[in-house]
C-alpha cells in the first residue's frame, strides 16, 4: 500500500468488506467519468495501428479512446495464470454492458518470468490431452513437469521457446521453428482452438492471438481485448523521433492515467532511440 496514492488508499478503504461483485461494481463506478486529458494524435494513431492489426472492433476502439479505461497489470503470455485471470474475473464481474475491456500487456520482459510468457499452461488437464504421447514434445514436457513438481510448482506448462532463448526479451522475438514443431504435435482438439504459428513474424503476435481467442471463450466476454502496450509505445516514440517538431505534452498527460505506462515509456524511449540509431548506421 505504500506505493499507491492517497486517493487510491481512500478508494480501497471504502471497499473493505465488499463482496466480489460489489467491489467490481465500485471499480467501474469510479471509472465512469472519462478523463478530460486530450488524446495525443500520434499516440492515438499508434493505438489504432495495434488495434487494427489485432482486428479489434472499430466501435470499441472509439469507445476506448473516449473513455480512456485501460488495464495494465498483465505480462504478455498466451495463457493466463491465476493472478492475471483473477484480475480479469474481478474487473469483468460487474462490467457495464456498454464498456469494452482493454488490457495492455507488456512484452519488455524475458520469457523466463513469473508469468511464463514462453509457455502454454494447462493446469490439471492430462498431458496426453494436449500433446501426442508418441511425439518428442510430449517426452520433453513430461520431464519438465516432473522437475517443476519436485520444486513445488503446481501449474503444468509446455515450454514453447527453446532454453537458449529463455532470458531473451519477448518484445520482437522472431518466430522460432521450435514452436512450429510443438504445434505439429498438439492434439486435434487443441489445434482447432489455436492458430498455426506460420505467418506470424514475431512470437508476441501469435501469443496475443491465442490469448484473445482463449480468454474470450473462458470468460464468455466477446469485447475483451488484449494487445501489446509495448508495441504501441514503440510505435509512438518512433513517430516522435522521426518528426522532432512534435511535442508529446498531451501524450505525457496520459501517463497519469495509465500508471506503469509512464515507466515503460521512458524504457522504450531508450530502446527506440537505439533501434533507430542502428537503422541509420546500417
Amino acid at each position: 500500500m505504500a506505493m499507491i496514492s492517497a486517493q487510491q488508499k481512500q478508494f480501497f478503504s471504502q471497499c473493505e468488506g465488499l463482496s466480489f461483485q460489489d467491489f467490481s461494481a465500485k471499480i467501474w463506478q469510479k471509472l465512469q467519468n472519462p478523463s478530460s486529458f486530450p488524446v495525443d494524435s500520434f499516440l492515438q494513431e499508434s493505438f489504432q495501428e495495434e488495434f487494427d492489426f489485432q482486428g479489434f472492433l472499430k466501435s470499441d476502439q472509439a469507445l476506448f479512446l473516449e473513455q480512456k479505461i485501460l488495464q495494465t497489470s498483465h505480462h504478455l503470455t498466451p495463457t493466463l495464470g491465476p493472478t492475471f485471470l483473477g484480475i480479469d474475473c474481478l474487473c469483468l464481474a460487474e462490467k457495464p454492458k456498454k464498456n469494452p475491456y482493454f488490457v495492455g500487456v507488456y512484452s519488455t520482459i524475458p520469457f523466463h518470468n513469473n508469468a511464463w510468457s514462453g509457455s502454454f499452461s494447462f493446469h490439471s488437464l492430462p498431458l496426453e490431452k494436449i500433446l501426442n504421447p508418441n511425439g518428442k514434445a510430449f517426452v520433453r514436457a513430461q520431464k519438465s513437469i516432473v522437475m517443476a513438481n519436485q520444486q513445488g510448482a503446481k501449474d503444468k506448462k509446455i515450454h514453447l521457446i527453446p532454453p537458449k532463448k529463455q532470458h531473451q526479451l519477448v518484445f520482437h522475438t522472431p518466430m522460432v521453428d521450435f514452436l512450429g514443431e510443438i504445434y505439429a504435435e498438439f492434439q486435434p482438439e487443441i489445434k482447432d482452438k489455436l492458430p498455426p504459428p506460420d505467418g506470424y513474424e514475431f512470437y508476441s503476435q501469435w501469443a496475443l492471438v491465442v490469448c484473445n481467442l482463449l480468454q474470450r471463450q473462458i470468460l464468455s466476454e466477446p469485447r475483451l481485448y488484449y494487445f501489446d502496450l509495448t508495441e504501441v509505445i514503440f510505435s509512438y516514440l518512433q513517430k516522435f523521433y522521426l518528426l522532432q517538431t512534435h511535442t508529446p505534452s498531451t501524450g505525457f498527460c496520459w501517463m497519469k492515467i495509465f500508471g506503469k505506462f509512464g515507466f515503460k515509456l521512458f524504457q522504450m524511449w531508450f530502446c527506440s532511440n537505439i533501434f533507430l540509431w542502428k537503422a541509420k548506421r546500417w
